[in-house]
């Protein structure tokens, strides 16, 4: 008999996560999110509260380029100034 799997891109679980034969379900590491852990699951909710981009290119995804006036893991933290130089770096001028 074939083994079962799960579902995921080319891999269970498209490797993001442990996947259990018996319920062709996945269990998704930090980070990710989907039935296959295909979609990135970014800090705050929603992604990055709306506030940056989701990074899915790195491994666990991270926030990125965060508007105008807000910075953090999660573009949760206000930038009293208004800019944060440079972009990412939490140092609010």
């Amino acid at each position: 008999c074939e083994r079962k799997g799960c579902p995921g891109i080319g891999i269970d679980c498209s490797n993001r996560g442990e996947c259990t034969p018996t319920s062709q379900l996945c269990s998704c590491k930090s980070g990710w999110k989907g039935s296959g852990c295909q979609l990135p699951d970014c800090p705050g909710t929603p992604d990055c509260g709306d506030r940056g981009f989701c990074d899915g290119s790195v491994d666990p995804p991270r926030c990125t380029n965060c508007s105008k006036g807000w910075m953090g893991s999660a573009c949760e933290i206000p930038c009293t100034h208004g800019n944060q130089v440079p972009m990412d770096s939490g140092i609010c001028v």
